[in-house]
């Protein structure tokens, strides 16, 4: 099924995006961006994955439409709030977050640590390999930097641009948000294929990691969910069973 979403904000659409139903962005004016979602093939469909010598194909029930949708509507909110943000504020920002927000899960592998993040950096790379003109070069360097920073969301990495911190807040934003179960529940769902230890013992390292980081979030603009954030961590810890 393809849906075609109208509007002015199609980006923002994808967070009410269906797990069963493929999103095509309606395009405004000569939007490069989405453009180039228009002539995407099946990122957010069925995914192909390999594991061992069998491939396992399975829907985005988290790393999907919705996310992307809703990493998009919290930069809206920064870009419009305080003026505090205004570096924030620009065309380059925008374009900068919504290849980021649209490529960051381009893959998703049950292969080692940071596979995923490779390969969504070497799409993001093709992509710009055949249209270098969608992205001024230092923007889609920070892009990719960015992709591949996401394998160490469990790092606290200070030293890193302004831009990357966004990014990588943005992506972890519901953390400290009460949409914190249910995207839990969908992540669960979405890796459905691994056994219940396997995945509590996973899950429960990543949150441990996240909980001794200095903060969780880099920007000002998202302090008020640092506690937030902290409680439904904890609060998962404790409904997986982990005793310190």
């Amino acid at each position: 099924m393809i849906k075609i979403l109208e509007g002015t904000d199609p980006i923002s659409s994808l967070a009410e995006a269906s797990d069963a139903t493929w999103f095509i962005p309606h395009v405004e004016g000569s939007d490069k961006v989405l453009c180039l979602m228009l002539g995407m093939s099946n990122m957010f469909g069925n995914i192909s994955i390999a594991k061992s010598d069998r491939r396992h194909v399975f829907p985005r029930h988290y790393h999907g439409p919705r996310h992307v949708g809703r990493m998009w509507q919290e930069y809206i909110a920064i870009e419009r709030g305080d003026t505090y943000y205004t570096q924030y504020r620009s065309r380059e920002m925008r374009d900068t977050v919504a290849y980021f927000a649209w490529y960051h899960d381009a893959a998703l592998c049950a292969g080692p640590a940071g596979q995923s993040e490779h390969l969504s950096a070497m799409c993001f790379a093709e992509t710009m390999a055949t249209s270098p003109d969608c992205l001024e070069p230092k923007l889609a360097h920070t892009v990719t930097q960015a992709i591949l920073y996401t394998a160490q969301h469990t790092s606290y990495m200070p030293w890193l641009s302004d831009s990357i911190k966004l990014l990588l807040d943005l992506d972890l934003a519901e953390l400290g948000t009460d949409r914190y179960t249910i995207n839990g529940e969908l992540i669960r769902k979405e890796y459905d294929y691994v056994d219940h230890m396997t995945f509590v013992h996973g899950r429960i390292k990543f949150l441990q990691a996240m909980l001794a980081r200095e903060k969780i979030y880099y920007n000002p603009c998202f302090a008020d969910r640092e506690g937030r954030a902290r409680e439904n961590i904890q609060a998962d810890l404790n409904l997986l069973g982990y005793v310190p």
